[in-house]
């Protein structure tokens, strides 16, 4: 399960198993994100990742893989 946390509108944290930070976004094209779901006031459980681009850049990546976004 990919699990993205935000904060003030920016992603700072990002993981997917046991992949944390921009490791996480390199396996972008395995994530199935066509049935997703919002929790607010979820924290990351550890420290953000230091490696992430700009939320602007894991856009576009995710533009890039031609995926849909889809929360319920």
């Amino acid at each position: 399960m990919a699990r993205f946390y935000f904060r003030d509108g920016e992603l700072y944290h990002v993981r997917y198993g046991t992949a944390i930070g921009n490791e996480c976004l390199d396996i972008l094209e395995f994530y199935t994100m066509n049935s997703a779901s919002f929790y607010e006031g979820i924290a990351a459980p550890d420290t953000p990742a230091k490696d992430l681009p700009a939320t602007v850049e894991i856009i576009a990546r995710f533009r890039q893989s031609g995926q849909s976004v889809k929360a319920r």
